[in-house]
């Protein structure tokens, strides 16, 4: 069917897959849709030690996988999905490369990994600065509290400081962010979001149990391939959401980690 659910997610390859591309590829999967992984960095780390290393590819490889992934993407329902984009340089590469796709864009700007250690590069301006293409070129932007603390230069922790935030990117040209709030210090989950001169409050449920991997990853993706389907955001929002807290309560252990069950 031409028409069917497709995603490109352009991001980094976390070598447990218990993140990055492979959750985005398992989140595509779960939503019955295909999908097209460009990776952007082979990322060295581990749920003991942290980051090690990352491995970036070069900005021309990039450029072309992007370009191959949208040529052949099918017509119709194609959703993109950035997370990490390693360094300014490849940031403005996918930027540039995502000129002229009309399809929904969700950006969620990875600069740290949850066992230590920076996934992100900003180069010689500050953070904010460094993410304002894919802000700007994004139809929406998911920062968790922690990365949203880090773009606007301010602890974030309660709702109100969320909303703060969410409100300094938007004036600053993203068309709407999403800040995750699995962090901030509410009784459930409050998703903030801040579009079109609006804030919304979407609840959830707050899932007691251990620290699961890729749960960003996977409401960006989930979000994405929502807003795709034809979604208004404030429904796409909670959708993805959903998504998220059903694959928690499926979720397994896989060595020292805990991932996302299968939805």
């Amino acid at each position: 069917m031409a028409d069917h659910l497709h995603l490109i997610a352009i991001g980094g390859l976390d070598p447990s897959g218990g993140a990055g591309i492979l959750r985005d590829g398992l989140t595509a999967r779960a939503h019955g849709a295909s999908f097209r992984l460009v990776g952007t960095a082979w990322a060295e780390q581990s749920p003991l030690h942290g980051v090690q290393a990352i491995n970036p590819r070069p900005a021309d490889e990039l450029q072309r996988a992007i370009g191959l992934a949208l040529k052949e993407a099918p017509p119709g329902r194609t959703a993109v999905k950035v997370g990490m984009a390693v360094n300014s340089s490849l940031l403005r590469t996918i930027a540039s490369a995502l000129e002229g796709f009309g399809g929904p864009v969700v950006f969620d700007p990875v600069v740290g990994a949850t066992a230590g250690g920076a996934l992100f590069d900003p180069g010689p301006v500050n953070l904010r600065q460094a993410l304002a293409p894919l802000l700007a070129r994004a139809w929406v932007v998911t920062p968790n509290v922690r990365e949203a603390s880090l773009i606007c230069d301010r602890p974030v922790t309660e709702v109100d400081e969320a909303v703060w935030c969410g409100q300094v990117l938007a004036n600053q040209g993203a068309r709407a962010v999403v800040i995750k709030g699995g962090h901030l210090v509410t009784s459930s989950v409050v998703d903030v979001l801040v579009h079109a001169g609006r804030t919304h409050k979407v609840e959830g449920e707050r899932i007691a149990g251990p620290n699961v991997r890729g749960t960003g990853c996977s409401y960006a993706t989930s979000l994405a391939l929502t807003l795709a389907e034809g979604n208004a955001l404030p429904e796409a929002c909670a959708k993805a959401q959903a998504h998220v807290v059903a694959g928690i309560r499926k979720a397994r252990q896989v060595g020292p980690e805990w991932h996302l069950g299968h939805v």
